[in-house]
């Protein structure tokens, strides 16, 4: 049986935006340098450390953050924003993640460890042990991701994102017949505007894999996956859980890994096949019951935390959700809500 360790991570940043939503970005964050003892020697990664027995995780964070860098966290402003389980051949490692708000004295290397100030941009998979890889996303990832939903022509549609731009949404998430987003995407000036949307408000934008074509086929082939030159700057995919199981989709996700890839799931086989494929985020729904299928059987929040120690991948809360979950919600391990009707009218 394998060893399981808790260990605890602190995210510090500095130059913070303050966001819609009741939220806080970082522009940078500080990372430390493994030595070469270490394993993974000369990657970098979030500082932390091991929760001692009889441990609660904040006291953990306060100490391993003095030890390491000689500053003294408010434990009340931290926010727990997720629980990554990681398994390597001989240890099972769950990181208990907090973002430290507010901290006294200026951080220096107590340990001799190099550390550095890192553009939130520029720390990416390829830098940080396999473990810390889910915090890619952590960092990256809004707390609100908005779903589109019904809209009567092209240009109602435009007025509809840009409201939901001005709500402060920064991930929208376009979904639409294949038909008739191929209607729509033959008129240039439609996906002008809705590109000059997107820029003016720095709202990332992904579509939803059933505008994809092909996707009625059991494969889809490579390049159907690759933004046309008129739809380049939009971010990436979302992949319905009906779509998981085309033939080479891991290999799309690989192949195109500088976009930004979300998936539905509904239960753990989804789960465990997003995982699997590599997404960098998922939707898991319904939570509550939803009004538009009251048939749908919910998952609850207590069985939702159980699906969520499966994966190291950030995770939104779909279905039946408003933005007076979010808090509870954050503290429990998720990224935040996913919807339709919050941001979307």
């Amino acid at each position: 049986m394998s060893k399981v360790l808790e260990v605890v991570v602190g995210l510090i940043g500095k130059h913070k935006t303050h966001h819609p939503f009741q939220t806080i970005d970082y522009e940078e964050y500080l990372l430390s340098q493994r030595s070469p003892k270490q394993s993974f020697a000369g990657l970098w990664e979030f500082p932390g450390g091991k929760i001692e027995q009889k441990e609660s995780p904040l006291c953990a964070l306060q100490r391993e953050l003095m030890e390491e860098l000689g500053i003294n966290i408010d434990t009340q402003s931290c926010q727990k924003l997720m629980l990554i389980p990681w398994r390597y051949d001989d240890l099972h490692i769950n990181l208990h993640i907090y973002q430290v708000h507010h901290y006294a004295l200026s951080p220096y290397s107590a340990e001799n460890q190099k550390i550095a100030w890192w553009k939130k941009t520029d720390i990416t998979s390829s830098i940080l042990p396999p473990a810390n890889r889910g915090l890619v996303g952590a960092i990256s990832l809004p707390p609100c991701y908005a779903i589109s939903g019904m809209a009567s022509s092209p240009q109602d549609f435009l007025q509809k994102t840009q409201n939901a731009s001005t709500k402060g949404v920064k991930l929208l998430q376009i979904r639409m017949p294949f038909p008739q987003w191929k209607e729509w995407n033959r008129d240039k000036d439609f996906i002008k505007q809705l590109k000059s949307i997107m820029k003016r408000s720095n709202c990332r934008m992904l579509l939803n894999s059933q505008c994809v074509e092909g996707i009625d086929k059991a494969e889809v082939p490579l390049e159907n996956w690759r933004f046309s030159e008129d739809l380049e700057g939009f971010s990436g995919w979302h992949i319905r859980a009906g779509d998981l199981t085309k033939k080479k989709l891991s290999k799309a996700v690989k192949h195109y890994s500088n976009y930004l890839w979300g998936s539905s799931v509904h239960n753990e086989k989804e789960l465990l096949m997003s995982e699997n494929i590599g997404v960098n985020f998922m939707c898991i729904s319904p939570i509550l019951p939803i009004s538009s299928d009251p048939s749908k059987k919910p998952l609850g929040f207590e069985q939702t935390k159980r699906l969520l120690q499966l994966s190291a991948t950030p995770v939104y809360y779909l279905g039946g959700m408003n933005l007076l979950h979010l808090p509870y919600i954050q503290q429990n391990q998720a990224m935040g809500i996913a919807g339709i009707s919050n941001f979307w009218d």
